[in-house]
């Protein structure tokens, strides 16, 4: 994984994913500056782990339930990862 920050971008951090016939998958996270980190690194690695399990993203956003869908960039959300990241965000919070 590799992580960088950016002032450009019309999303705050966002995940590229890309799968090698091999099976390799190779994840490179960006951050937008500034932001609410702790939220964002929680979020961002849930999508990692999504892709970790094989979960078909793109197959459900297609499937109009409301665990994931399609942003008006292009790029894919979901139910599960913005969870992780308020409670990543929310227990940090609650220990500093």
């Amino acid at each position: 994984m590799k992580l960088t920050c950016t002032k450009t971008g019309t999303y705050r951090a966002i995940t590229h994913v890309t799968r090698y016939q091999a099976g390799l998958v190779c994840l490179a996270m960006e951050f937008v500056a500034p932001g609410n980190y702790i939220e964002l690194i929680g979020h961002e690695f849930e999508h990692a782990l999504e892709q970790a399990e094989g979960i078909d993203i793109t197959a459900i956003a297609a499937s109009k339930c409301k665990t994931a869908y399609m942003t008006a960039g292009g790029a894919f959300e979901t139910a599960r990862a913005i969870s992780a990241g308020r409670t990543v965000a929310r227990e940090f919070h609650e220990h500093r």
